[in-house]
């Protein structure tokens, strides 16, 4: 089993990527290579989970590109993906769902390389339609698609973490990213997110709680923003305790 002791110390990571699917490497994004494994399929899976989108029924609502020119609904955003894929995410949909039904002690309680892998497949899936999308403008233009040596490795060193979903890999000491649970209260059951995938950052806000999730900041900010978080949850059990 493979260790992350921490985002600066992957002493594994080029024996890692050398063999795992790196789409990075050759910029790979065609609906028939599963985004995650890069093996051949016909299937897909949504960037958001279903339930989520049923549950606050934002499905057909539109998102748009970073260059506000190209739209899409939610439900139509669709990943590639190999059965064993679809099914790990599935199984990882479960739990967050079980989690999220109580709340901000549920979700307070999971282990954070799930709330990693369950919000890096949104970040990542809308990253994925941001390179296709570049990709076919430039081509359009009769350009070549090509991407900077420093996005290529931020961006495969992440995917290489999401496929912690499938593969055998795990994550010790300080962990490679920042994600804060807390308790957040809406005046009615409402989703609100925000995200920003090429610096890999997501937000998401429900009745009941929320969580900001820095995916490869190696815990910098959960680091400087300590003694605010600690006042957070100080203040969350007193009132559970009153």
């Amino acid at each position: 089993m493979a260790n992350f002791a921490g985002y600066k110390n992957f002493i594994f990571l080029l024996f890692m990527s050398q063999m795992l699917f790196n789409p990075f490497k050759d910029l790979i994004f065609d609906p028939h290579f599963c985004f995650l494994s890069g093996t051949l399929t016909n299937d897909t899976m949504t960037v958001f989970p279903e339930w989520l989108m049923d549950h606050f029924k934002f499905g057909d609502e539109r998102i748009e590109m970073m260059d506000k020119a190209k739209t899409y609904t939610y439900e139509d955003l669709r990943l590639p993906c190999s059965p064993v894929v679809k099914k790990a995410f599935e199984i990882l949909d479960v739990k967050i769902q079980e989690a999220y039904k109580t709340g901000f002690e549920g979700m307070a309680a999971l282990d954070d390389v799930l709330l990693f892998q369950w919000t890096g497949r949104m970040v990542y899936g809308l990253l994925y339609y941001e390179m296709v999308y570049e990709r076919d403008r430039l081509l359009k233009k009769g350009e070549d698609f090509e991407l900077s040596a420093a996005l290529r490795e931020r961006f495969g060193n992440f995917h290489l973490m999401l496929q912690s979903v499938i593969e055998p890999i795990s994550f010790i000491g300080k962990k490679p990213w920042s994600i804060v649970v807390f308790p957040l209260k809406y005046s009615a059951d409402i989703f609100s997110y925000r995200d920003d995938a090429v610096n890999l950052m997501f937000s998401f806000g429900v009745n009941g709680f929320g969580f900001i999730a820095c995916l490869q900041d190696n815990g910098v900010i959960m680091e400087k923003q300590k003694e605010i978080l600690q006042k957070i949850r100080r203040s969350r059990f007193a009132s559970l305790t009153v």
